[in-house]
């Protein structure tokens, strides 16, 4: 797949690996099949769904990030990002903490959903084979680092 394909009507594989800490350093942002095929899950299953049913756009700030990339990010070395399962995301014309209440109500199948700082939210599919959790946190900092608290808390954020 060429990164300018579209997975479904609204993305294509290109916003969902575009990285500006990979331009700015130069680093590969390329994934392998495997990661691929974890993105296209991801858009049909949980981006795609949204964009549909909020009829809005759905803009993805962070999609797959290499080990190198998520490294500079800050990023867990576990994190979804690097297998590409997870995206960071933000609907248009709607706060992210009502867009993750609607998420967390809903019917998309993901397995952790993070409303992050108030002003984005993480969303991941399962790995294959696992059902997904439907696991909920709210992400803050304190005294200096990210803290996860069970649920989501956007009233922290107003």
């Amino acid at each position: 797949m060429h990164a300018d394909e579209r997975i479904t009507e609204n993305f294509t594989l290109q916003e969902l690996i575009a990285s500006d800490i990979a331009t700015r350093n130069s680093l590969d942002n390329t994934p392998g099949e495997g990661e691929v095929q974890h993105l296209r899950r991801l858009t049909v299953d949980i981006l795609q769904w949204i964009r549909d049913k909020l009829d809005s756009p759905v803009i993805v700030t962070s999609g797959y990030r290499s080990r190198d990339v998520n490294a500079m990010a800050g990023g867990d070395r576990h994190s979804a990002h690097i297998d590409g399962r997870a995206a960071d995301i933000k609907v248009f014309g709607l706060r992210p903490g009502d867009v993750a209440l609607w998420m967390a109500s809903s019917k998309i199948p993901f397995d952790k959903l993070i409303l992050e700082f108030g002003a984005w939210c993480h969303v991941q599919v399962p790995k294959y084979g696992r059902a997904p959790r439907c696991a909920t946190y709210t992400a803050v900092k304190l005294e200096g680092r990210t803290v996860y608290l069970e649920g989501l808390r956007p009233q922290v954020f107003r």
